[in-house]
């Protein structure tokens, strides 16, 4: 993980990069033909902008996962079923260190007393 703290004046930014690194696993839906699911190596960024209002007032919006990166969907079979034995098609690896619902944006007011 790396990150960033910047502050101008009543301005201040924070960025952050993590790096998640690949990972896989076996899945079958009879039991015995087994496919190995892969997620690719992937950087989520996170960024947070602020600004005081006054001293105890100030406004934030950010996000977390800003370019919504989202894992790759199950693998799908010859047949066209999914090779976890499921049957939710285009469903996403729910193995992902990242997670599976993408950005997460947000606006907040901080008071500080």
């Amino acid at each position: 993980m790396a990150g960033a703290y910047y502050t101008l004046d009543r301005f201040s930014a924070t960025a952050r990069g993590t790096l998640f690194g690949k990972t896989s696993q076996q899945v079958s839906g009879d039991g015995t033909n087994f496919y190995n699911q892969r997620i690719g190596t992937a950087v989520i960024a996170d960024l947070e902008l602020n600004y005081r209002l006054t001293d105890q007032f100030e406004l934030s919006i950010g996000a977390n996962n800003i370019f919504n990166k989202k894992p790759p969907t199950i693998q799908l079979l010859a047949d066209g079923s999914p090779a976890d034995g499921g049957l939710v098609y285009d469903a996403p690896l729910g193995f992902s260190p990242y997670g599976i619902n993408g950005g997460y944006y947000y606006a907040r007011i901080n008071f500080n007393f």
